[in-house]
């Protein structure tokens, strides 16, 4: 558990004040570059100490890092961090920083063969560091930063020195750290995708405070939220697989008493799978069509309606059961089928992305 109250005031431009209590797992700091996001590991981290005017409160667990009386250095914080360039010892090999890590730990509670089973690090050892791709040095530096058995896992942008191909090989990996770990991971972004395949908390941040914080599958179909997205909004959802198909190759996927059909490689019943449906891939119907292609159509009643002028469409919050969608139409469509809020409708979902295997 990690507690941090941050009233830190860096000039007369820019001021952080926040509040947080994390548990164990994946809390997402999502906001703009330069809303303080980075600001709040550093503090955490111990590297930013605040002046006399400041106000900063750090409690892991049952240890006070940071108070008015007390200030624990870095170095004795047991912290793993990772920044968006992955900062290895270039006169070091692979498994000499994996090692350099290992020697910082206070007491090993993650070995050296699991992290290397977690991030398949073993194919790396022979190569200089200066001849990893930028992905492989992430994976390394991540490598280095679990070794030292942390009590938290910061994570400030690890993808975005890595193009788009290198994100998504990486992406697994850490998918596999936080289902492995039993610590907090604070992970820095944005980048809603990122937020949607990790995260299981996400606090919103804008202009140094908290603007907005929940689960990751209430925050994605909040329109408060998707409104103020660049890229286009959707919905995560949390399912477990109910059926496989070999010969078409899909998946069943269930959530409450509705069920998707997904296209997928072999997978096996009980598995908990997290996927991504888009907002532009949901269309609406006032009835269930007999003659689609379309595989998934759900009844759903309009929870709430968004007319969005920056994109000329209308977001449209349903609600599948007790889990929630986020649809995007035109202005023409919504006033043909005349959508109000209550209104009974069917969901149309054209794209679903599988995301990960969370436990």
């Amino acid at each position: 558990m990690i507690q941090a109250s941050i009233q830190l005031q860096r000039n007369e431009m820019f001021s952080l004040n926040v509040e947080l209590s994390l548990s164990n797992h994946v809390t997402a700091l999502f906001g703009h570059s330069g809303a303080g996001k980075s600001s709040v590991l550093q503090v955490i981290a111990g590297l930013e100490r605040g002046g006399s005017k400041d106000r900063i409160s750090v409690i892991c667990n049952d240890t006070r890092w940071q108070d008015e009386n007390t200030y624990v250095p870095p170095h004795r914080r047991s912290v793993g961090y990772v920044f968006q360039t992955p900062q290895l010892f270039p006169h070091l090999s692979v498994t000499g920083n994996l090692r350099y890590g290992e020697q910082r730990a206070d007491h090993h509670r993650i070995g050296f063969d699991q992290v290397v089973d977690w991030l398949d690090l073993a194919p790396l050892f022979s190569r200089p560091v200066t001849t990893l791709s930028g992905g492989e040095a992430q994976r390394v530096a991540m490598g280095r930063a679990l070794l030292s058995s942390p009590r938290c896992l910061l994570l400030d942008e690890p993808l975005g020195s890595i193009d788009e191909a290198g994100r998504q090989r990486i992406l697994p990996y850490l998918s596999r750290i936080r289902s492995e770990l039993d610590i907090p991971m604070i992970y820095v972004t944005h980048a809603i995708d990122e937020v949607n395949y990790l995260a299981d908390h996400v606090c919103q941040i804008e202009d140094g405070r908290i603007t907005a914080e929940g689960n990751v599958f209430d925050m994605s179909t909040s329109l408060d939220l998707a409104r103020t997205q660049e890229t286009n909004p959707a919905a995560v959802l949390d399912c477990v697989v109910t059926g496989y198909d070999p010969h078409w190759q899909l998946a069943k996927l269930s959530f409450g008493e509705q069920h998707l059909h997904v296209a997928a490689g072999p997978v096996s019943s009980g598995q908990q799978l997290r996927i991504r449906i888009p907002a532009s891939d949901i269309s609406l119907s006032l009835s269930h069509a007999q003659d689609s292609s379309i595989l998934n159509i759900l009844p759903a009643v309009i929870d709430a309606i968004y007319e969005d002028p920056q994109r000329h469409s209308v977001l449209v919050r349903l609600l599948v059961g007790d889990q929630a969608l986020i649809a995007s139409i035109t202005r023409q469509s919504r006033e043909r089928l005349n959508l109000h809020q209550g209104q009974s409708v069917f969901a149309q979902i054209k794209g679903v992305a599988l995301m990960r295997h969370h436990g």
